[in-house]
């Protein structure tokens, strides 16, 4: 993992002190000693240079030597609806959906869901999503949000929103795509909005519910995709072809 740690305050500052989980990975994990350069960055669109100035048995402060320019949010944002899988996939699954480039991550309560994660999975998730950016370089957090239940999902995004339910009865994804980058080049952008089913699919009915609303299905491929494959091809092809 690269040497960059997590500091959510403002970084417009001469000096400050990490958080306490940061400061011991750079103490006890990385070995940082007084003099090191490190990263910071804020998880909203900031970054900063800064030099170990002194440490303690559990604490390290820094001086902040540059800091970059705030990175602006892309033009079209992706936002991924998932029925989570069982056990450690949904991390991995937020691990990698973070390193792509999806702006926000919601669980879906589905009627073939398997997983409803509570308050303390979700933040377990969310620190996930730091250690990801950390690997990766991204300087903006993920969101995670609650699980929604199907129908109030599909009322939050019905048109103009473009929201696409990837299942195997609808057109080709990669077809699609074509047809949807002269709808997605407009200079004003917008968020395009990915859900995923659980393993058994979607039902019949929440096909019919989510076409009713607005929403368009695209099919990944022949091959049946486990939850969190399908989850990273249709947001890794997507935001590839998205334009800038």
């Amino acid at each position: 993992m690269s040497d960059r740690f997590y500091v959510p305050e403002n970084l417009d500052r001469t000096e400050l002190e990490l958080p306490a989980d940061e400061a011991h990975h750079a103490l006890h994990v990385l070995r940082k000693r007084e003099g090191d350069r490190i990263t910071l960055f804020n998880g909203r669109g900031c970054s900063a240079e800064a030099r170990i100035v002194s440490t303690g048995r559990k604490s390290v402060r820094v001086a902040i030597e540059t800091t970059s320019k705030r990175a602006e949010l892309p033009r079209w944002t992706v936002t991924l609806g998932v029925a989570f899988p069982k056990g450690e996939r949904t991390r991995w699954l937020v691990e990698k959906v973070t390193e792509i480039g999806v702006a926000r991550l919601i669980p879906l309560k589905t009627e073939r869901s398997v997983v409803e994660p509570g308050p303390q999975r979700i933040e377990k998730l969310r620190q996930s999503v730091v250690a990801a950016c950390k690997q990766c370089g991204r300087d903006r957090l993920m969101e995670i949000e609650g699980p929604h239940e199907w129908p109030e999902w599909l009322g939050r995004h019905r048109p103009p929103a473009v929201h696409v339910v990837c299942d195997a009865s609808g057109e080709r994804f990669v077809d699609y795509l074509r047809d949807m980058s002269a709808r997605a080049d407009n200079p004003s952008g917008g968020e395009i909005v990915l859900s995923i089913g659980p393993e058994g699919g979607f039902s019949s009915h929440e096909l019919a519910a989510a076409q009713s609303a607005g929403a368009e299905l695209a099919a990944l491929g022949e091959s049946i995709l486990r939850v969190e494959t399908a989850a990273i091809v249709a947001a890794g092809t997507l935001i590839h072809c998205l334009p800038g």
